[in-house]
């Protein structure tokens, strides 16, 4: 992300990315909640950087899978029989799902005063309801200091705007 970020979660329809411009984060394919938890399973063993599979009726998020609960760290022999199930009986109904166009100030607020289990397992971003990708840490850290940079910028603007011009001192005589 450049220094000029907003101070808003950041969605490039282009690049399907939400948050921080590395393809770690962003546009997750969501898994419909019938699918089974063996696709999941599979997407989780096929990447490793994956964190989470977001889980859609249709454009709508209802909750997603995580890897660190995923079936990849299930015993074997457990494994056979939860990636028979679909994705709904497995997966964390209540992510945290937010709104593209939520302030990172009030973002920060929620994950460090109602939803704490977002800052490790991150968060589902939304377009008016509508999923349009998974955000975590990192994003949120770049995000913030994006944010701290454009402040730090607009106050020093301010100091140089405040500051009196300099005015030549005529008691001193020419060289």
């Amino acid at each position: 992300m450049t220094e000029d970020a907003p101070s808003t979660l950041v969605f490039d329809p282009a690049a399907g990315r939400v948050g921080g411009p590395d393809g770690r984060h962003g546009r997750v394919l969501p898994v419909p909640p019938t699918a089974l938890s063996g696709t999941v399973y599979e997407r989780f063993l096929a990447d490793v950087e994956l964190l989470s599979v977001p889980v859609a009726e249709g454009s709508k998020p209802i909750g997603w899978c995580i890897a660190t609960t995923s079936p990849r760290s299930w015993p074997q022999i457990r494994q056979r029989a939860l990636c028979r199930k679909p994705v709904s009986e497995l997966m964390d109904p209540q992510p945290l799902i937010v709104d593209h166009t939520v302030p990172v100030d009030e973002l920060e607020w929620v994950i460090a005063n109602k939803k704490s289990s977002a800052l490790v397992r991150g968060f589902i971003v939304t377009d008016a309801g509508d999923y349009v990708g998974v955000c975590d840490a990192l994003s949120l850290l770049r995000l913030g200091m994006a944010r701290s940079t454009r402040r730090n910028r607009e106050l020093r603007a301010s100091k140089e705007a405040a500051e009196p011009p300099a005015v030549p001192n005529r008691n001193s005589s020419p060289p």
